[in-house]
């Protein structure tokens, strides 16, 4: 077994341990399977607005989104789902030219978010798999 193959063995035993082998999955809100609408709905930070304009979206995923353009609107959106009994939210929105989401603004809104709710909050960092993202993000240190 190579070293890769020992880590993914080690991490996935860690993970079995801490989390059990049950992996549990959310719907999101914007889509329904069977009829049944998801309880995780997506927020975007960036309103209707995406520069990279992806041909799988085109930024229409965003137009089912609840929009939170500025973290003074992502607190109230947010009380709402949860007061509605929602699982948790996905905060995402359309890219730059660089494929990334301003984050820096919201992260005390997230936090505050955390603080006044039990909801799951689920992000995006990069959207590194669009063709129209000229930049190579795969040396990128996280």
């Amino acid at each position: 077994m190579g070293k890769l193959a020992e880590k993914l063995e080690q991490a996935r035993k860690i993970s079995w341990e801490w989390f059990g082998k049950r992996i549990t999955f959310y719907l999101p809100a914007m889509f329904s399977y069977d009829g049944i609408s998801g309880k995780y709905p997506a927020v975007s930070v960036t309103g209707n607005r995406c520069s990279l304009q992806c041909e799988h979206c085109k930024g229409k995923l965003l137009q089912s989104m609840i929009a939170a353009v500025t973290p003074d609107e992502l607190l109230q959106p947010c009380l709402k789902v949860s007061e509605r009994g929602n699982l948790g939210v996905l905060v995402s929105g359309g890219y730059d030219s660089e494929g990334r989401l301003p984050w820096e603004s919201f992260i005390p809104a997230i936090g505050a978010v955390k603080k006044r709710t039990k909801l799951y909050i689920s992000t995006i960092r990069y959207q590194r798999t669009c063709c129209s993202v000229s930049r190579d993000f795969s040396t990128k240190k996280w």
